[in-house]
């Protein structure tokens, strides 16, 4: 319920976003809803549980398969 830590998260992020996209390249950004995608809510969601910045699977686990499976009927 700490307001100014997520608003300070929010600010972070924003920072982040302008600075990769001062970069000599075309970005494009396109808004998907978090039910379109479930796969990419849930590892962003891991992210911020696991406090990491990157991970690599070679091989997705059981739960990241139920996930695509649910993505590609939606």
């Amino acid at each position: 319920n700490d307001t100014s830590a997520a608003n300070n998260d929010v600010t972070e992020l924003t920072r982040r976003i302008h600075a990769l996209m001062k970069r000599s390249w075309r970005v494009e950004l396109a808004l998907i809803q978090r039910t379109a995608n479930h796969v990419a809510d849930a590892l962003a969601k891991y992210a911020v549980v696991q406090k990491v910045d990157q991970v690599e699977w070679l091989i997705p686990n059981d739960d990241v398969k139920e996930l695509l499976k649910l993505d590609y009927l939606d």
